[in-house]
């Protein structure tokens, strides 16, 4: 989108917001679930959903759970600077 096209929806979304928080109310009088779930749809556009991210094991495998807690190998210090070309 251009920034102009942006900043006319803006302007809309903003002088409709007191019309917009009215038509909730009315779906919420008749449907409080339909309500909530167009509140969730506009919201999206406000607070961003986070990325999903895929979590991996070993080789690209399953990744290995102990007691209900992630479990990953740990590298010593020297290690991680031999890994890293520093040692």
């Amino acid at each position: 989108m251009t920034r102009e096209v942006r900043e006319v929806v803006a302007r809309v979304a903003e002088s409709t917001a007191p019309e917009i928080e009215q038509w909730l109310r009315d779906v919420a009088n008749d449907d409080p679930g339909r309500a909530l779930d167009l509140w969730l749809k506009m919201i999206e556009y406000h607070i961003p959903k986070l990325a999903r991210t895929e979590m991996t094991g070993e080789g690209g495998g399953a990744v290995k759970y102990e007691h209900d807690v992630l479990v990953r190998p740990v590298m010593s210090r020297e290690e991680w600077l031999k890994n890293h070309g520093i040692v």
